[in-house]
């Protein structure tokens, strides 16, 4: 009861604020009765109560982390790097039409085109400075209105896999698999 009391307080005081404010490292989007758009810069701005939607978002720049990856190379050898992501909001209209939850697409923008590039060259062809110069061009992040500023691989390892066969055909099991896989070989 008390809380619902502080609610309709909120809401009536809600009626005499007829503006918002961008911060300098913000941009904003007012939503005018669900369809007018109009994108909002720094500074004081005009709103209607109850009639403007305003969606506020901090465009300075952000650190995401991705990874760790495991990618086998066009030459058979198997890569296992995780790094990290700077970027930017460039234009926030792009981004709010075209992505729902930016940092879950910028991960898998990120994990594709690094797979991509490492399943596409030899080894020899992909050291942590090939893979960044050769994985920035395919980030094609600025049709969701994301600028990237940074690039890094802060791990990178060269791996042997060892695949471990379940035989259903011979019935072996997960305790004689290697004795099967080495009789095969």
């Amino acid at each position: 009861m008390f809380s619902g009391l502080l609610d309709f307080i909120q809401r009536f005081f809600d009626l005499f604020i007829w503006w918002t404010v961008i911060e300098p490292w913000e941009q904003g989007i007012r939503i005018r009765l669900g369809r007018k758009r109009k994108q909002l810069g720094p500074g004081i701005h005009f709103k209607i109560p109850y009639a403007d939607t305003i969606f506020k978002q901090a465009v300075r720049r952000r650190y995401t982390h991705f990874g760790p990856l495991s990618v086998t190379t066009l030459d058979g050898q198997t890569l296992t790097v995780s790094g990290s992501l700077g970027y930017h909001i460039r234009d926030l209209n792009l981004l709010y039409d075209r992505l729902h939850h930016p940092e879950d697409g910028i991960h898998s923008i990120v994990a594709g085109a690094i797979a991509e590039y490492i399943a596409s060259h030899d080894l020899k062809e992909c050291s942590p400075p090939d893979i960044v110069a050769g994985v920035r061009p395919l980030l094609h992040l600025r049709k969701f209105g994301i600028g990237v500023v940074q690039l890094t691989l802060t791990q990178y390892a060269k791996i042997r896999v060892y695949r471990i066969i379940n035989d259903a055909d011979t019935g072996a099991g997960w305790g004689d698999a290697l004795d099967t896989e080495a009789r095969h070989v």
